[in-house]
């Protein structure tokens, strides 16, 4: 039961995160080059911002438990390279990858947005969002037995 109730929760929080970033990436961004006015992200993310964060912030609890229920120990990851540990540390590395793509587009940039950086803003969210995908990728690959045939 709690196995199923953390892939629920996992998956909670992933559609949770890409689907903030899909709204932002096809809705928001258009309509805040169309307009010229970057009032529309800044919105956004105060709106959305805190929400997106609790929904990573539930897939890294929730992967974690994850992970540890499929290989049982973090060092197997080097000890004993599986296809399943493989996948689990790319996408622990694509996590990474994710928090400071994050940190940095909040701290350095939404900070500071402006008509001037929103070309910046875009390349960032959508880095942000092939990111988020590519972890639902590789965790689909994790549960499914592999990515490739």
């Amino acid at each position: 039961m709690t196995y199923k109730l953390m892939v629920i929760t996992h998956l909670m929080g992933s559609a949770l995160w890409i689907g903030g970033h899909m709204v932002l990436l096809f809705a928001i961004i258009p309509y805040a080059f169309r307009t010229r006015s970057t009032d529309a992200v800044v919105q956004f993310e105060r709106q959305f911002g805190p929400i997106g964060l609790a929904a990573l912030g539930i897939q890294v609890v929730s992967g974690l438990w994850l992970a540890h229920h499929w290989i049982g120990s973090f060092s197997k990851i080097i000890a004993e390279p599986t296809m399943h540990t493989r996948m689990i540390a790319a996408k622990m590395v694509v996590l990474i990858l994710t928090i400071c793509v994050a940190a940095f587009t909040q701290h350095r940039v939404v900070s500071r947005l402006s008509e001037k950086n929103l070309q910046l803003f875009l390349i960032l969210t959508v880095c942000l969002t092939g990111l988020a995908v590519l972890m639902l990728i590789l965790g689909v690959g994790i549960r499914t037995g592999g990515l490739l045939p």
